[in-house]
């Protein structure tokens, strides 16, 4: 009934003009429309006024006589308003009793929990209340962690981080049940201090600071490190033990103290995972992984100009790819190819070749002014003669006994994509027996077993080497240049009646990749005019124009832990979709929603934080459980060894409430 209806109706009933049929109809209305209901009280109230004024007035002007047809009709309108107010009340009590029947109560929420990306866990509450909101905690709430980390945020300022794999309930709003697992607890305020973590064999109770428990399945002994203030260790059943103070950790049988552990308690944060250190400072670590093969996509709507005009993204045809350098590289490796000469009639080349000395190692330099003896002899391995821990893979000939003195070697190597000025540090693992000099680009930057500058045929070494043991030798950096460098080695007996004589050696460099262009640095690119956006009063419905990106296309030379950048023609914002990072060295892959925080927008500039964890890949393995609508858990190798996870062994469907009841 719609509104003008219902007040000719209700005005119709007050003058007593309504049929039978129309009375019942008013009175379903009524009865199902609380709106109604409020306008016929309203009706009902000016009604009654204006009777009152109305007969006070009669009363005035005529003697106080009054009609019997009055008084019936009053009678009649009686008798309907009291019906009606009397199914107006009755709905009104039904409705009450129906809210307390069918709306149950929401039980107090205790604990918020953070996970890292990709933990494996469950969540169930013991309740027959309605469920808690999503990722938060009630009272005897449980967590089963099989893989990664949570983050707990408990009332009275008490935080936890517990690493995978841990067993927990929350009992109260003060005690918290650990099973098993590996925890750190940080109260930060005295309204923490009682707050309680009860393991199978004890109560650990705070009074005031930051400790670490490590409870393992199967074990009758806890490791308790007490970080900052201090904790006192009661029975099971609450009997008051011993107050361990801060700086120390012990391990624990019951509420006895077996014995102090080694190493102060704030190794007990060093030996957690890195992700647990990245939760301390409330970040995760980013970046892009060193030596690595990248690949980009984008969907096609995720990044939008402010009119809404969407990119296009990228995809197979648009691709971009870049790699990343590592920081460390072998420049010259143990298989390199050496040429050697190697005199087997103890003449000292220096007899024909006066400046042999001084000439022997630059040969493979540019300014080349070596005119003595041929280096003949080449190979690769472990070069040699006799036994010098191993069997040489290149013979170089065995001088007779009194007659054994000095070897030469000489190779060239190649930076490669490394800039020569980028290497902050240069290392040879060379093994020799006897001793060495070593020489890169004709100038001397090492020796092993030697007097620095005594390097002639016939000199003796200081030291007695050992071919089976490597020895690391700092060589001086600033003597490479760009490209292809020569190193050259000279191998020393320590007398000439040695019974063998062996040399191998690998040369690794430590760099800096060329580094990221900051922000300012890639908005300073000229914009190309043609690819302006429309001027301004006109509409623009052309797509936004990606100007430059870092990496750039194609580039070898991505900074380890950089950010990705976009750099667009005109103002962005984010649409819907995600991009795709793919890690082709090892062919893993990680996709950012649009709402993700690892990506931002800055006016024209769109910054990617890639996660580390990417290098492990991804693997979905499990369901979040505790709510009717069920969400997908994914994570990405949280022990960092490189293993990949999948289904096999792990919550791999959807279950139903009941499933997990049943279980």
């Amino acid at each position: 009934m719609n509104l003008p209806d219902l007040e000719i109706r209700i005005q119709q009933l007050l003058d007593d003009e309504l049929t039978a049929e129309q009375f019942a109809k008013l009175e379903s209305e009524l009865l199902q429309n609380p709106k109604a209901m409020d306008l016929y009280l309203s009706y009902t109230r000016l009604d009654s006024g204006l009777q009152r004024h109305g007969s006070f007035l009669a009363a005035v002007e005529k003697m106080p006589v009054v009609p019997m047809e009055w008084i019936l009709a009053q009678q009649r309108k009686r008798s309907i308003r009291i019906s009606l107010l009397s199914a107006a009340a009755l709905i009104a009590i039904m409705a009450t009793v129906m809210w307390f029947t069918t709306v149950s109560h929401t039980p107090h929420t205790l604990a918020t929990v953070h996970v890292t990306p990709g933990t494996d866990f469950t969540l169930t509450h013991n309740s027959d209340d309605t469920l808690p909101d999503r990722n938060t905690l009630a009272k005897n709430s449980r967590i089963v962690l099989r893989h990664g980390v949570v983050e707990l945020i408990l009332p009275h300022d008490v935080r936890a981080i517990i690493e995978a794999p841990a067993e927990m309930i929350l009992r109260d709003d003060r005690t918290l049940e650990l099973n098993h697992g590996r925890a750190y607890f940080k109260v930060s305020s005295t309204d923490g201090q009682g707050f309680t973590v009860v393991t199978p064999h004890q109560r650990i109770v705070d009074l005031g600071t930051a400790f670490g428990i490590d409870c393992q399945i199967g074990s009758n002994e806890v490791e308790l490190h007490v970080l900052q203030g201090r904790v006192r260790v009661d029975s099971k059943q609450r009997d008051k033990g011993e107050i361990i103070h801060a700086n120390r950790s012990v391990l624990l049988t019951g509420i006895d103290i077996k014995h102090d552990l080694d190493g102060p308690p704030a190794a007990f944060l060093q030996n957690l995972p890195p992700k647990i250190d990245m939760l301390l400072d409330e970040n995760f670590e980013t970046g892009l992984i060193a030596n690595r093969d990248y690949v980009i996509q984008m969907d096609p709507t995720v990044i939008r100009d402010l009119a809404g005009n969407d990119f296009g993204g990228i995809d197979d045809d648009t691709t971009w790819n870049f790699n990343t350098l590592a920081t460390t590289a072998t420049v010259l490796p143990t298989s390199a190819t050496w040429n050697y000469f190697h005199p087997l009639d103890a003449v000292d080349p220096a007899v024909a070749d006066t400046d042999f000395n001084t000439t022997w190692y630059t040969q493979n330099d540019a300014g080349n002014r070596y005119d003595g003896p041929a280096f003949s002899g080449s190979g690769s391995g472990l070069f040699g003669y006799g036994s010098p821990g191993g069997i040489p893979t290149v013979n170089i000939g065995t001088p007779d006994s009194g007659k054994r003195y000095t070897a030469y070697f000489t190779t060239t190597f190649d930076l490669g994509a490394i800039s020569a000025s980028s290497v902050t540090g240069l290392t040879a693992n060379i093994m020799a027996d006897d001793g060495a000099f070593i020489y890169i680009n004709g100038q001397a930057t090492g020796n092993y077993h030697t007097s620095p500058g005594n390097d002639t045929y016939l000199a003796g070494m200081d030291g007695h080497g050992n071919v089976e043991v490597s020895t690391n030798i700092t060589l001086d950096q600033s003597l490479l240049a760009d490209g292809v460098n020569s190193i050259s080695v000279s191998v020393h007996q320590r007398n000439n009646d040695s019974s063998d004589l062996g040399f191998q050696m690998a040369v690794e460099a430590t760099f800096e990749p060329i580094s990221e262009p900051t922000t300012t640095a890639l908005l300073g690119i000229d914009d190309d005019p043609a690819q302006a956006p429309p001027a301004s009063g006109t509409r623009d419905d052309s797509p936004p124009v990606l100007i430059a990106a870092y990496p750039a296309d194609d580039s070898m030379n991505a900074t380890q832990g950089g950010q990705l950048k976009m750099l667009f023609n005109k103002p962005i914002k984010f649409g819907t979709g995600r991009v795709f990072i793919q890690n082709v060295t090892n062919w893993s892959e990680n996709k950012l929603a649009v709402w993700d925080a690892s990506m931002s927008i800055d006016d024209r500039m769109l910054t990617i934080n890639p996660p580390i964890d990417l290098e492990d890949g991804t693997r979905e393995v499990g369901w979040l459980a505790g709510w009717q609508t069920d969400a997908k858990v994914t994570f990405l190798n949280p022990s960092g060894n490189g293993q990949w996870y999948n289904n096999d062994g792990l919550q791999d469907k959807k279950t139903t409430r009941a499933d997990r009841i049943h279980a």
